[in-house]
């Protein structure tokens, strides 16, 4: 009998400090600051939000350019997927983001701002524009020249 031998990770050129799109967790105790840009991100490639037994698979996102802060959720520190806006303020966060706010504190993360959940908006155009950010492969750093925009993803 062979005993099996422990692979050892392969190393990867790190480029800088990933921004990472993990999978939104359905609570949240306490709200994080937004924490500096990178350039990277981790979304889930389900694409229409199903999963198979519940497990979604996340793959590492690298942009183009430094993410400009306007588009990162304040609650998650994620790139802002399915942004809503806030009437009172004009900020935004994640719809997935919104419920736990609302719970833990119905004030915007940014201003502190009081939230009426009934003047939150879906911004619809900025989720285009967020769609449509450049991204290129996460092994670009072994060659791969791929790249395109996020809502490709």
């Amino acid at each position: 009998v062979a005993k099996q031998q422990k692979q050892q990770p392969v190393p990867v050129e790190t480029v800088a400090e990933p921004t990472t799109l993990a999978k939104r967790a359905s609570s949240v105790s306490t709200l994080q600051p937004v924490r500096p840009s990178s350039g990277h991100s981790k979304t889930s490639s389900s694409g229409g939000g199903g999963s198979i037994g519940g497990i979604t698979e996340e793959i590492e996102v690298v942009f183009l350019e430094e993410l400009d802060k306007k588009y990162e959720c304040p609650v998650c520190s994620q790139v802002l997927r399915y942004p809503v806006q806030f009437d009172e303020c004009g900020h935004r966060c994640c719809s997935s983001c919104l419920p736990e706010l609302l719970r833990v504190a119905p004030r915007c993360p940014l201003d502190q701002m009081p939230i009426d959940k009934d003047k939150v908006y879906a911004d619809k155009a900025f989720q285009v524009e967020t769609d449509n950010l450049g991204v290129k492969c996460s092994f670009y750093g072994r060659g791969c020249k791929w790249t395109g925009v996020l809502k490709e993803l």
